[in-house]
């Protein structure tokens, strides 16, 4: 298993659900938005079962039903309301076995998003260089 250790999950319009599996943050210098929900599994073993049920369409939509606010777009659900959603939950075992199975894929989104980002960069800082004929390209 990657070395995921956490999971954010907006409390900010739950209806468009935003879950970011996020990395062992020991050795970074990590800042997250106050309305992010952070959870850090007691079990790592299951992280992917966590990450998909908060994904879920029936953890989204109670969190939807959940939330209040003082505008259509700015609805927040509360921290207690994510840690009631109510679901059926499988064994140990199973959900265990779950993760195992849907962590190589949670592992490359992370990858490919990562690549993304490297890929932004480079873009961005070569750019500009083109269009101002300071880099060339050979045909």
């Amino acid at each position: 298993m990657d070395n995921l250790g956490s999971i954010l999950v907006s409390k900010l319009n739950p209806r468009v659900p935003r879950i970011w599996p996020i990395g062992d943050l020991k050795n970074e210098n990590a800042i997250c938005s106050t309305e992010f929900q952070i959870f850090k599994p007691k079990n790592e073993k299951l992280f992917g079962y966590l990450y998909f049920l908060f994904r879920s369409n029936d953890a989204v939509d109670a969190l939807t039903m959940s939330a209040s606010g003082t505008s259509g777009s700015h609805q927040r659900v509360r921290p207690e309301d994510i840690l009631n959603i109510r679901t059926s939950l499988p064994s140990i075992e199973r959900a265990e076995q779950f993760s195992l199975l849907v962590m190589p894929s949670i592992d490359k989104a992370r990858s490919n998003l990562l690549q993304i980002q490297t890929l932004e960069t480079l873009r961005d800082n070569l750019l500009p260089k083109l269009m101002s004929g300071e880099v060339r390209v050979a045909a």
